[in-house]
């Protein structure tokens, strides 16, 4: 039983020896992968008109909210991403964060009492 066993693991040990190791040069950034993600996909940076995925997605869900009287209406229509105010190496001294600001722009429409009226009736 022992010798069966050591054959075993000697058997092991020749496999090993002999399978090939993924090559590690191939194998991408993934450091890059996360920020492309990020950027490309989800922030949509450089782009002119964005797709209806990721944070654009998540704000046009707010497009049409009313209020509860039915006199407000919030409506999306973009977003901006400024500059960082500081590069990487600035904020490392200041001991802040590399950061940018988000200009979300939405549109309050209201309507007069008449009006809500009038499309109340309609919806019905």
């Amino acid at each position: 039983m022992n010798t069966s066993t050591s054959v075993e693991h000697l058997n092991l040990r020749v496999d090993l020896k002999e399978s090939k190791l993924p090559d590690y040069d191939k194998i991408s950034n993934l450091t890059s992968v996360q920020l492309d993600s990020f950027y490309g996909d989800f922030l949509q940076s450089n782009k002119s008109e964005r797709d209806n995925v990721g944070l654009e997605a998540a704000l046009k869900l707010l497009d049409g909210v009313t209020s509860n009287t039915g006199c407000m209406e919030l409506v999306y229509s973009g977003y901006d991403l400024s500059d960082p105010l500081y590069t990487i190496n600035d904020c490392k001294l200041r001991g802040t964060s590399y950061s940018a600001a988000l200009h979300a722009k939405f549109k309050i429409i209201t309507y007069e009492k008449e009006q809500v009226k009038k499309n109340k009736k309609l919806k019905i």
